[in-house]
């Protein structure tokens, strides 16, 4: 994803997500004072939470209407952020998450709600089946939740990840 910066300031920029990039630090790249609004082809939650941690202010499906579009953009214009009711909730817990586990710097502020579930299990020195069976999701899911923390946080062991998770309390 790249953010274009030449010609004159934009109010709103519109960003296309791609489904689930692994970076979304660009989107403080947009042009200064620009609003970033993220057309996604996926609908996963875990996208939405990073790209309003990064600082968008709007999550749109790609397979939106011209109509909603135009509503949207005109209410980012005007100061107001848009994010499907699907995705409030994940955005809002992980925020409350951060905040109240010290998640709002460092290398765990990268991780999604779910991410941060699944590393806070390992914590615990529950299994991949367990927390399975714990956070009710299946085997594969918590084996890509685990790659996922493993890439973002930079380890490649449970051990580390733990060790990472512990530090930043």
């Amino acid at each position: 994803m790249a953010l274009a910066q030449d010609g004159p300031e934009a109010d709103v920029v519109l960003v296309d997500g791609g489904g689930a990039p692994d970076d979304w630090s660009e989107l403080g790249a947009s042009p200064t004072g620009s609003r970033v609004v993220v057309i996604a082809t996926s609908d996963a939650p875990g996208g939405a939470v990073a790209a309003a941690r990064a600082g968008a202010w709007a999550w749109l499906d790609r397979r939106c209407g011209a109509d909603d579009l135009v509503r949207v953009l005109r209410g980012v214009v005007r100061g107001g952020a848009f994010f499907p009711c699907d995705v409030q909730g994940e955005i809002l817990e992980s925020l409350r998450a951060d905040a109240a586990g010290g998640r709002d710097a460092g290398p765990l502020a990268r991780l999604t709600a779910r991410e941060s579930e699944v590393l806070d299990a390992l914590g615990e020195g529950l299994g991949n089946r367990e927390i399975a069976e714990y956070l009710d999701m299946s085997y594969n899911t918590v084996r890509t939740h685990i790659n996922e923390v493993f890439r973002k946080l930079g380890v490649h062991t449970r051990v580390d990840a733990v060790r990472t998770l512990r530090g930043a309390g």
